[in-house]
């Protein structure tokens, strides 16, 4: 713990001024765009065996339009008696091609196939939830948490143990601004699994959040700086943490903390929302108090 922390009490008219001269570093952007791709990950989640699947899912990455095309023809090679005797390869096929959807930008279609084939598939209840789980996180990078929070409900009632549906689950909710079920959400993740920084760190931004322009309490500042610095062991080189503990060290009080934590972030992942989001904090914390 921050041993700034200990004369907290003491210093909570400070940290409401502070809180208010930085809530612009506070706020995350409301009604932000999607981003311009959509990345998959190089070994995407499986639900089934197979030579064909293996290698339609090897391809995603490097060539989804590639990938696209091979499911395609996948699916139409397959005729009624090897969808009645193999059912999996239509599940299979159907999977590939809608992560192909996916990397070739269009992610709502994408995310809508995995939603609709983690619902109806005959299929084991943890395949169908990474199916779910899947359309939930796309929806999230695509700006649509309704849909992101619909998906992963679903998920997790088929999966009710699996904390990275749940972290799922409550970052939608506190997109939606739905902020004591998040945090609530986030408490059954860390007792599913403790070493969640992803977790941890979404709890401390509930936390912050919660404090609005008017400042954070100092109860709270304490349990979201606590939060963020677990996450930080456990993850060292996160960005997304290093952004957030930025922000929070700063409502501190710890202005040089802040400054490290958003040059490394900057230095760590250059490129996407943290990164600018860094830039910006930087960029104010330069201006000084007497920026407006």
């Amino acid at each position: 713990m921050n041993t700034r922390l200990a004369g907290l009490g003491a210093a909570a008219l400070v940290l409401v001024l502070a809180a208010m001269t930085f809530w612009l570093l506070s706020a995350e952007p409301e009604n932000a765009g999607p981003p311009e791709s959509f990345p998959i990950p190089p070994v995407p989640p499986r639900i089934a065996d197979g030579a064909d699947y293996a290698r339609c899912l090897d391809m995603l990455a490097a060539d989804p339009a590639g990938a696209a095309n091979f499911a395609d023809a996948w699916i139409a090679r397959l005729d009624e008696t090897a969808r009645q005797r193999s059912p999996e390869l239509v599940w299979t096929a159907a999977h590939c091609r809608a992560l192909a959807t996916v990397g070739l930008g269009q992610a709502d279609e994408g995310a809508g196939a995995l939603y609709d084939l983690g619902r109806t598939i005959p299929a084991p209840p943890v395949a169908r939830a990474i199916l779910l789980g899947q359309a939930a996180q796309i929806w999230l990078m695509d700006g649509k948490p309704s849909r992101a929070r619909d998906a992963a409900e679903a998920a997790t009632a088929l999966s009710p143990g699996d904390a990275g549906l749940i972290v799922e689950h409550a970052e939608a909710l506190l997109a939606l601004g739905a902020r004591e079920q998040a945090i609530a959400e986030l408490g059954r993740a860390l007792a599913a699994d403790p070493r969640r920084a992803d977790a941890l760190m979404l709890r401390a931004r509930a936390l912050r959040q919660g404090g609005g322009k008017a400042g954070l309490t100092p109860s709270a500042l304490a349990r979201a700086l606590s939060d963020i610095e677990r996450a930080a062991s456990l993850e060292p080189e996160n960005a997304d943490v290093l952004l957030e503990r930025g922000i929070l060290r700063q409502l501190s009080g710890n202005s040089a903390g802040a400054q490290a934590d958003w040059k490394l972030a900057l230095d760590l992942a250059p490129d996407g929302r943290s990164a600018d989001l860094a830039r910006q904090n930087l960029a104010l914390l330069e201006a000084g108090p007497d920026r407006r």
